[in-house]
Parts: C-alpha cells; structure tokens; sequence
C-alpha cells in the first residue's frame, strides 16, 4: 500500500512520536518504512516486526500481501554462492537507502524477529547512520534456532556492532 502512495500522502506525521511497524523486508516494504521514517521526523521510538507470514491476520489487506510478496533473498551464510558481492552491493546502493536522512528525535529501536539476512543488517545500518541521538537499538532475534542460524546471527551482530555509528552513545543489544 505505502509504496504504492509514495508522492500522494499529505504532509509529514509531525506529531507522531511513537511508530510500530510489522513488514516483510523486502525491497517494496522497506521503501514504504523508509518513506514514513522520512515524513515522522519527530518519532522518538521507532519498533519494526519483521513477518514473514502471508496470513491475512499477519499483513492486512491483499494489496499489502502483493507489495510484500518477495521473500528476503540474500543470507550472508550463502552470499558467496548465490549473489556476487558485488550485485548486493549494487541492490543496496540504490535511492532505497542511500539518501541521507536526519532522524533527529529517534532514541529507542526495537526490531523483532531478527534472522541475520542481508536487507535486516543494511536496513538498520542505514538507521544507525542516521540516527543520531539514538540511545539504544534492541534487536530480537528469531526464536526459530539451528546451529546455522546460531551461525549466521554471529555473524550478523560482528558486522553490525562494527558498522560506525551517527550516536556515540547508542546501545546495542541482541535478545
């Protein structure tokens, strides 16, 4: 729906201070978060829940279902094997998430289920460079556990915790 009303939606949400999100990562959704993120200027507490049901009870509408039908495709355990570094590279330096945005008042994230994909760690390095009075970044990961999942995550959290950040005093926890 979001990226679909993306130059019709009136004024900036100057008032909203508070947003929750449930959305799959993919690349339609995280241009309608990045959109709203650009338009609540004044949001203190930003709290994101990754889905990945396409239950209607999950997501809504079918409209929300079709811009959310691509599932993550890009796992850093399996980067080298299906996408060349380079093409992922190429997938994120796009206007999706190279443009530079002040989030001013944004202290507190929370981002829910958490499984260690490419778009999850981009997405909130993205919030991280922009961010900055951030206070603290809690990540939940995904309760669904393997030891290549146990894997992937480490890896996932070494490369997010040595991303630099806009807030020297932002926190980052992993639960």
């Amino acid at each position: 729906v979001i990226p679909e009303a993306i130059g019709i939606l009136p004024t900036p949400f100057s008032v909203l201070r508070q947003l929750k999100l449930k959305a799959w990562f993919s690349r339609n959704c995280i241009r309608g978060i990045k959109y709203l993120l650009e338009n609540a200027i004044n949001v203190e507490i930003l709290r994101l829940e990754i889905t990945r049901s396409m239950s209607s009870s999950t997501l809504g509408s079918s409209s929300i279902q079709t811009c959310c039908s691509k599932p993550v495709r890009y796992r850093y355990c399996r980067t080298t094997r299906h996408v060349r570094p380079s093409k992922l590279r190429k997938y994120w330096e796009t206007d999706l998430l190279s443009a530079e945005i002040n989030f001013r008042c944004l202290k507190l994230i929370e981002i829910h289920y958490v499984r260690g994909c490419a778009n999850e760690l981009e997405f909130l390095k993205f919030l991280l460079k922009n961010a900055s009075i951030l206070e603290k970044l809690t990540i939940f990961t995904s309760k669904e556990r393997s030891h290549e999942s146990e894997i992937l995550l480490t890896s996932f959290s070494e490369r997010l915790m040595a991303y630099p950040k806009a807030s020297s005093n932002a926190e980052i926890l992993f639960t």
